[in-house]
């Protein structure tokens, strides 16, 4: 019986080395601020609902969870009745917040 071929060695992706560009001094750039982004309450609120929507829990929680760091709220999560633990949980991957935490974590996300 004869030996089967093992595939070579995986070659490198540009996704491993991603390649940098140089511009020419005549391109206009602006510069982009993601935190700005992440405060606005309108945009977030578009956000939010757009995921809700569209049925998309995990997009939902990963936005929560980028708005709430950007205003680094663990200190306020107690004022609002929750761990900072509990608020980690409820937004992780694996974590399954009741309506009542979500509500309390809206609420402190909205807080000033």
């Amino acid at each position: 019986m004869a030996k089967k071929q093992t595939s070579k060695k995986r070659k490198a992706s540009s996704v491993d080395k991603p390649e940098f560009v140089t511009l020419k001094a005549s391109v206009k750039t602006q510069g982009w601020h993601p935190t700005a982004e992440l405060l606005d309450e309108r945009k977030l609120g578009q956000a939010l609902f757009s995921a809700l929507k569209d049925e998309d829990i995990d997009s939902f929680k990963e936005i929560l969870m980028a708005h709430l760091e950007a205003k680094v709220k663990t200190r306020e999560a107690k004022a609002h009745g929750l761990s900072e633990r509990t608020l980690y949980d409820a937004l992780s991957e694996k974590g399954n917040p009741s309506l009542k935490t979500i509500a309390k974590i809206v609420k402190m996300a909205c807080a000033s």
